[in-house]
């Protein structure tokens, strides 16, 4: 019987972090102005991202903070939103406001072709 409670526990815990990562935001993107940050690795980036996307990975974040603008609205996304809502984290740690989490470059595409008249 525990065994099962145990299962279910972890079943439901990672249902919730999926959802959590897949999550669409309120806020609107401003396609125009808007900064995006890609934490991908390198090497995902090359394998393509969102136009004009800067890659600044997850792991490089804190250090190269200077590169993002508190003056503008940030779009971080990678491939699954997963590390996107670290680096959003992060970027509110260090008192950046205006954050969206895009999720992934599809996710983006998608929105900014909604938003076009």
């Amino acid at each position: 019987m525990m065994k099962l409670f145990n299962l279910t526990l972890v079943f439901v815990l990672l249902l919730s972090s999926c959802s959590t990562a897949q999550q669409k935001t309120d806020k609107t993107i401003d396609f125009e102005h808007a900064q995006f940050i890609d934490v991908r690795t390198p090497s995902e980036f090359k394998n393509g991202t969102f136009e004009n996307a800067k890659n600044i990975p997850l792991s490089e974040l804190k250090e190269r903070l200077d590169e993002v603008s508190k003056d503008q609205q940030t779009v971080v996304f990678c491939r699954s939103g997963s590390r996107s809502s670290r680096a959003i984290q992060l970027l509110k740690n260090a008192g950046y406001e205006n954050i969206i989490n895009g999720v992934n470059s599809r996710q983006l595409q998608s929105l900014k072709e909604k938003q076009q008249p």
